[in-house]
Formats: C-alpha cells, structure tokens, sequence
C-alpha cells in the first residue's frame, strides 16, 4: 500500500529527475519558442489543437523546434524536408515511438501496430501486415469498392441528410468483407459494426492526449489494481477485444469475400500456419486494418463531400472530366482512374535536423498541418483549395512522393495507403458522375455554405462537423443505372 510518505518521495524524486533533465548540458538544441517554466517546460503552450501554435511558431523559429514536456524533449518537423530527411533517410533511428501505457501496453496488450515500440513483435507484426496487403492483393478488391460505392451513391439519393451514416456504413462494410469476408452491410447499426466502434470509443479515450497520468508519469504502471480502475478497465478490455478479434478473426479464415475473393483474415491465417505470426498478433493484425482503414476513409470522404459543396467550381470541373473520359453511359470503373487526372488531385488536395543536435529519446512529430500548407511547396497560395497544383501543364497528375506524406513518413507509414486511396478515388468518382451536390438555402433564399474551419476532434483525428446538404441525380437515368448495378449484390 502507497502511504503519503511514500507518495511524498516519489514526487520528490520525479522532480529531481525533470529538473536534472531541464539542467544538464547539451549540444545546441533547434530553436524554441519562449515561455518555458521551470520543470514544466512548455506544458502549457501545447493546446488542444497541437498544429496551430506548431505552425505559428515555424515561422518566426524555422522548420525544426524543439519543446520542453515536462523534462520530455519534443521536437517538431514542419516541413516536408526536414520530415523525410529525418523519418525517411534516417528511419533506422526514427521508427520508435513513446510509450502508450494505458493504450498501447494495457488495451492493446503491445499488439497494435501503432501503438507498439520498434521491436521484433513489431517487425513481425509489420511484415505480415504490408505482405497481405501487396498491389496484387490490393487489386482483388476492386469490385467490392465499386460495389460499396453503388451501395452509398443510393443511399445518398435516397437519404442525404444521413450523410454521415451513409459513410459510416459504407466504410465500415468495405473494410469487414475486405478483413473478414461479410457480406456488404446494408446498415451502420450492424452487430459487427457497433462492435468494432465500441472498441473504436475505448482506445480513443485510452489514448487521447492528456488523458490519463500514464502518459506522463509511466511509474504508474504498477499501481495496484485496486487502486486503479483505469487499470482494471484497460486489462479487461483487452481480454475482451482478444476474444472478440479471435472470433472475427477465425470466422473470416472459413470464408471467401461476397465476390470469392480471399479475405485477408484467410491470409492471415496462412501467416499463422506458417508460424510467421501467433493467432492472437493475427487477431490484433485484423483489428487494425479493420479500424484504422475505416477511420482513414471515413474522416477523408466528409472532407471531401464538404470540399465539392463549398467549390462548386471544383465540382464542375470533376465533372466535366468524368464525362469527357468516362461518359454518360455507365458507372467509372478502376480501369478509368488513370485518365482521371483532375478528380485524383481533389483527393490529394484535400489532405488535410540541420545543424541542431536530437538527443537520444526526443519525441519526433511530422507536423503534416504545416507540411500540406507549406508555401515553399505549393505557392503562395497554399491555403486556398487548388487541385490544379497537383497537375502539369498538360494536365498530367504529377506523381509525387509529397502527396502521400499524410499517410506519415519512414517505417510508421500506414501500410494500407493503396487501398485508401484506391477507395477515396473510386467513391469520389463515383460521387461526381452520379450526382449533383449543393448547399440549402435559408428563408432569404441565401446559400447556406458549410463552415470548411468546423470541426470535432475524436482523438488525434479531426472530423468535418455536421453540415446540411442537397443531392439531386445529375440525370434522370442515373437511379436506373444504380438499380442495374445492384442487382449483382448479394
């Protein structure tokens, strides 16, 4: 049992750490902002949301800063030069990350790949993971994207005020059959989906920033279970989520996607067979993919929706493309993507170290906010909505490796990258040959335009915030091609 004379001692000695921490000498350190309080350090000027003082900061101290979290040395790359040369080139001593507790050690039982610590659970964990999800297999789900995106067009015609749940069930759907070979679900309130979002809610709140003492105080790890529900509640979490994931994970082994496609669950199993991975790192594996693809997916589709109502110049000019390569006389297909050159740059669009010493156990962040608004790459009007950047002068997408850094940088990058993006393109050309999308009018008549600032945080990821919308088909034959197409949908 902890005493107050024992609790006394360790703040005692928690303070000697960080003030030795504050104190000792060092080689020169990247600039840093002012404002720093003893022991501290700039605990108080890191907001809620981190990226804006990050990017006010980098233009008065330049593209690297360093940051004093109590005694916890952060630094902070807000440019994508200094990301890539430090989580690209030098990956080999970047591809740590710092401890999650509550999260990463309790919840996740060290078996969630973003959470984990670079170590060979991980390595593993990450081979298996980028194998399964190889172009050639990647491919194989083409006609189940198309198939989630027929679902969602009617959907959208049928119901557009539920935009949201719209999304939800389309990207929820997409990536159960993909993992676990579900048959498409035809709503958000399914059994499996309200199971995966409950796991969802819990690891967020486990691991939102500043939520738990863990986070800074890592020692209390071994407090005693009765003297920590939030202990007690994390283990038993992942006793659950293990069985659950286990279950799912099992199920989809003995099936085939609705289309016969084999699922990743079946690859994963080989994985296990093989003894590349345990059933449990299988499960956890699935998981994953599961939520981190549904996450991705489903925050960039609002952003994107809100970026074709507010643009509607951008909007027409998708469309204008869509026609001139696809026509009027059937769906877009994958086969039709390269030609798209215009409606893959609204997708990159919408996107939302040098000389200085890094000590050992800095905690690195790619501040991508800055990077996707950085002037020196994208001109001096950065913070406008231009998909045209992204084209040469012949209207060629340029490919660059700058558009896909918000997928992150070095061995942390999200293994699923494709098959998101093969889905944000597939689903927005879809969007733009099927429908005509504006914003309501008030009692004045008067456009009511969303708000592109609003927004709801759910942890580290921001949402567009809830906003009203009117979807017309752009000809009178498009809900007969939809029927068409759902009629092969089992």
């Amino acid at each position: 049992m902890l005493n107050l004379d024992s609790l006394y001692f360790i703040a005692i000695g928690l303070c000697v750490v960080i003030l030795w921490r504050n104190l000792k000498k060092s080689p020169p350190r990247p600039p840093s902002p002012p404002g720093a309080y003893p022991l501290l350090g700039h605990v108080f000027q890191v907001t809620k949301d981190l990226w804006i003082p990050f990017t006010a900061w980098k233009e008065k101290y330049g593209p690297v800063l360093y940051l004093n979290i109590l005694g916890q040395p952060m630094i902070v790359l807000n440019t994508h030069k200094a990301a890539t040369d430090l989580l690209d080139r030098r990956s080999a001593i970047y591809s740590d990350r710092p401890r999650d507790i509550v999260g990463g050690e309790m919840l996740s039982g060290s078996h969630l790949m973003v959470l984990s610590a670079y170590n060979d659970r991980w390595r593993r964990i990450r081979r298996a993971a980028h194998d399964i999800l190889s172009a050639s297999v990647i491919a194989k789900f083409q006609a189940l994207q198309r198939t989630e995106a027929t679902l969602f067009l009617d959907d959208m015609l049928n119901a557009p005020e539920k935009w949201q749940e719209h999304f939800d069930r389309m990207t929820s759907s997409c990536m159960l059959t993909m993992v676990y070979g579900t048959a498409p679900m035809r709503s958000h309130d399914e059994p499996e989906i309200k199971a995966i979002m409950e796991y969802v809610k819990d690891m967020t709140e486990a691991t939102a920033p500043g939520k738990n003492l863990t986070q800074v105080i890592p020692v209390l790890k071994y407090v005693p279970l009765w003297l920590a529900p939030w202990k007690r509640a994390a283990l038993e979490g992942h006793e659950r989520y293990t069985a659950l994931f286990t279950k799912f994970l099992r199920e989809g082994m003995n099936r085939t996607a609705h289309d016969g496609t084999q699922t990743l669950a079946g690859l994963l199993g080989q994985k296990v067979a093989q003894a590349s991975i345990s059933e449990k790192e299988a499960a956890w594996i699935g998981a994953a993919l599961m939520t981190a693809g549904t996450e991705a997916i489903l925050t960039a589709l609002g952003w994107i929706l809100q970026t074709l109502v507010v643009y509607p110049e951008v909007q027409r000019a998708g469309q204008q493309e869509i026609d001139r390569v696809v026509g009027r006389d059937r769906l877009p297909t994958f086969d039709d993507l390269p030609n798209l050159h215009y409606v893959r740059a609204i997708v990159f669009e919408d996107d939302w170290y040098e000389g200085y010493f890094l000590e050992k156990g800095s905690t690195v962040i790619a501040n991508v906010w800055a990077i996707n608004r950085d002037p020196d790459t994208y001109g001096p009007d950065a913070e406008v909505f231009n998909p045209g950047r992204y084209l040469d002068e012949k209207g060629q997408l340029r490919e660059n490796d700058i558009n896909q850094c918000t997928y992150g940088f070095g061995r942390r990058k999200c293994v699923g990258r494709m098959f998101a993006n093969n889905t944000l393109i597939i689903t927005s050309a879809y969007m733009l040959w099927a429908l005509n999308l504006t914003p309501p009018k008030d009692e004045r008549g008067v456009d009511i335009i969303p708000d592109i600032e609003a927004y709801i945080n759910v942890g580290l990821i921001r949402h567009v915030a809830p906003f009203k919308i009117n979807v017309e088909p752009r000809t009178p034959d498009v809900p007969s091609f939809l029927a068409a197409a759902k009629v092969s949908i089992s």
